[in-house]
């Protein structure tokens, strides 16, 4: 793509990055189960490669201890921004969002489509986003399917939305 891409995403199971997308190009605005924090607040997030927890199928309870701050040995929690979460360290998904955003200034004159698939209305922050971009958006949602502003929708899942779109791409050589 000409101008590059960046990935704006809710979804806090680092599927892009495990996708192979560039991390210097994703922006999870919620931030990663893949990270921890302290619970008490002591210091900065950390990832959970390490974290192992054996979970009982019958309970939906650890069998294992749970994971620990590495500075002062609280109770750890996912580094995600939850409801009403003053506690929530945010710098790293601060530092994505900047460039981000310094990628939107970037192409601000470029002619670019956004793809927005399964945004939902329920946590719409991706579909805020998405619907106050000055380009053509392209929703693909197969359950929330209110049609954007300035775009279209195609209301099936990303999978078929996307290989339609390729398709289309192939065929023309423009969408």
């Amino acid at each position: 793509m000409p101008h590059g891409y960046f990935v704006m995403t809710s979804n806090v199971d680092s599927h892009f990055h495990r996708a192979g997308f560039d991390s210097e190009r994703v922006y999870e605005c919620h931030g990663s189960i893949h990270h921890l924090q302290c619970h008490a607040g002591c210091s900065e997030t950390w990832p959970a490669d390490a974290v192992q927890l054996d979970i009982d199928p019958q309970t939906c309870r650890t069998r294992s201890a749970l994971p620990r701050c590495p500075h002062c040995g609280a109770l750890a929690r996912p580094n995600l921004l939850m409801f009403y979460d003053g506690d929530w360290l945010g710098a790293r998904y601060e530092a994505q969002r900047r460039r981000y955003q310094t990628w939107l200034r970037s192409v601000q004159n470029r002619r670019l489509v956004a793809l927005e698939l399964g945004a939902g209305t329920t946590i719409a922050t991706v579909r805020r986003s998405c619907e106050s971009s000055a380009w053509p958006l392209i929703r693909i949602n197969p359950q929330d399917t209110e049609p954007p502003h300035q775009g279209v929708l195609l209301p099936v899942g990303a999978l078929a939305g996307l290989t339609r779109l390729a398709s289309t791409i192939e065929t023309t050589g423009d969408l």
